[in-house]
């Protein structure tokens, strides 16, 4: 009857089979720093990305949806990985970058001990400890000499009374305040007799005088 339809129109897609995963990418800011920022970029250009994955050291895969932030001081890996619509998996990548623990502001904590203490040498050890970054050097000063790096214990044989000063400076800078430590250091053991003379006045007459000296450089005469 020669009656003619509206025209009606459908939408359709060809596509090539994806065969191809997608490529991540991974960046990380502020490595070596007290917070480090990983962000992670996936394309396809076929089927399109589906999901991205990431898993931070030994943890679980995790949806990656925004930039990963890590603040947990030490060395870290992330591993990282996409999905395409057709289901292609992209080989796992990884970073890895390190996390400082907070600036640190605390001096270190120095300790001197002295062994033999009013004796013929005194041996003084300094001990100096760093939580945060660690000591860098320690130092000490004789009575009134000058600064000088602690490699060992100090032996003092000297003696009289001494006092040593000692510090200790971390790899931040921080110095710790002054300590001291006092003690005393005897002279050697007196092993040497007094020397004794003995002089006589008046030899073959009615009266004679005997005078005896003694004299002791170490300990004295007794």
């Amino acid at each position: 009857a020669n009656n003619v339809s509206p025209e009606g129109m459908v939408d359709f897609t060809v596509v090539a089979a994806d065969t191809t995963p997608p490529t991540v990418n991974a960046t990380v800011a502020g490595n070596n720093t007290t917070k480090a920022t990983v962000t992670v970029t996936a394309t396809d250009a076929g089927s399109g990305v589906k999901s991205v994955e990431y898993k931070l050291d030994s943890g679980a895969w995790t949806a990656y949806t925004t930039p990963v932030e890590v603040t947990a001081a030490g060395s870290h890996m992330l591993h990282y990985r996409a999905t395409d619509n057709a289901n292609n998996v992209s080989p796992e990548g990884m970073v890895s970058f390190t996390v400082t623990g907070p600036p640190d502001t605390i001096p270190p904590t120095v300790n001197a001990s002295v062994a033999g203490n009013n004796t013929a040498k005194a041996t003084v050890t300094v001990t100096a400890t760093d939580s945060g970054s660690g000591v860098k050097s320690t130092e000490y000063k004789l009575d009134s000499g000058a600064w000088t790096a602690y490699t060992a214990p100090v032996e003092v044989t000297a003696a009289g009374a001494h006092t040593l000063a000692y510090r200790a400076t971390d790899n931040a800078n921080n110095v710790s305040p002054e300590g001291s430590v006092s003690f005393t250091v005897t002279a050697p053991p007196d092993t040497t007799p007094p020397t004794v003379n003995a002089s006589v006045a008046g030899n073959n007459t009615t009266k004679a005088t005997v005078t005896v000296t003694a004299t002791d450089s170490g300990s004295g005469v007794k």
